[in-house]
């Protein structure tokens, strides 16, 4: 992993490309354009922060299981990170990438055997870093993970938790749900309240993982301790800010288009929000979308299609379709 960052780092223009993206960042803190601009960041720019020192950089991690072959159980799990101080065009190429490690196997890997290695590679990058060799100068970096980004699933495989569809499923605050009945079958649904849960905390989750741990049960959603949360090796990373949610997932194929079936599912027709009735006159406005060149779907109808739509095509519909003709499909909604 340290010879890869040397190398990413040491090539023609790269470290010239982080200085210059970082310094030319807006001080408009109001608007939020990339990593860089969110508030967690920011903080660590402050003096005496880890990014006081304009020679350190962060990483965001990512990881997923994805099946070797389609008839067989063989899956690989890889775990690679990106530069966050690299212009985003430069950060997702794949020579800029830095791969820790790749797992092969049946099933599933013991996740806290597996990323020790890599939590012990983060704690040397965070407390010494390495030296690079600039343009005939040798500069110390220090490197600090602050993003962990994983789908639900693996999430939970992860950090040692029951699902998603769980009890106590949240990694963020420990609502623990109720059972409801869905289609011919039952689902855990987290209804809103009145009064916010309890929210869930460093501190807390290690209690309870220790917990689960002595008393061989689950606790509140914990299984065990994982490795992300050991406070000698990584003691920065706090699992409920630095693991972030799940946008694909849960807002674009879960928020949304629960939205959309709640629209125009004819099973809800004798509902006051349903509006199928009319999906062919918010179709005939999609025909005449001129979507932008940096959207690669063009945009299909709702009509018999939404529910095969692809987490782009949500996005693209929350983010731009629906903004740019909001009046018109006001007027049809209401």
């Amino acid at each position: 992993m340290q010879a890869q960052l040397k190398e990413i780092l040491e090539r023609d223009g790269i470290w010239t490309a982080v200085q210059d993206y970082v310094s030319n960042r807006s001080s408009d803190h109001t608007t939020i354009s990339d990593i860089l601009d969110g508030e967690e960041y920011r903080k660590l720019k402050e003096p005496g922060g880890f990014l006081a020192d304009k020679n350190n950089i962060t990483f965001s991690l990512f990881t997923d299981g994805i099946p070797l072959f389609q008839s067989s159980k063989v899956s690989l799990w890889p775990v690679y990170m990106i530069l966050n101080e690299l212009p985003p065009k430069q950060r997702f190429t794949r020579k800029n990438m830095v791969l820790w490690g790749i797992w092969q196997g049946c099933g599933k890997p013991q996740m806290n055997m597996f990323l020790r290695p890599l939590v012990e590679d983060l704690s040397q990058l965070f407390q010494r870093g390495i030296e690079v060799n600039i343009q005939q100068t040798e500069i110390r970096t220090k490197a600090m993970l602050i993003v962990a980004t994983m789908d639900l699933q693996a999430r939970a495989y992860v950090l040692q938790m029951t699902q998603h569809n769980g009890e106590h499923g949240c990694l963020y605050c420990l609502e623990p749900g109720k059972v409801v009945k869905s289609g011919k079958g039952n689902c855990r649904s987290y209804p809103y309240r009145d009064v916010d849960p309890e929210p869930r905390t460093k501190e807390n989750i290690r209690a309870d993982a220790q917990e689960a741990i002595a008393s061989g049960k689950r606790i509140r959603g914990i299984n065990s301790e994982s490795v992300l949360c050991h406070v000698c090796c990584l003691p920065y990373f706090d699992v409920t800010t630095n693991v972030v949610i799940d946008y694909m997932h849960g807002i674009l194929l879960g928020i949304l288009k629960k939205l959309m079936s709640l629209w125009f599912d004819s099973k809800n027709s004798k509902e006051p929000y349903y509006i199928g009735k009319r999906v062919d006159e918010v179709d005939t406005i999609i025909k005449t979308i001129q979507p932008p060149y940096f959207l690669r779907r063009l945009p299909r109808k709702i009509a018999g299609n939404y529910n095969h739509w692809k987490a782009s095509e949500f996005r693209s519909w929350l983010l731009y379709f629906s903004y740019q003709h909001y009046r018109t499909f006001c007027q049809i909604f209401i």
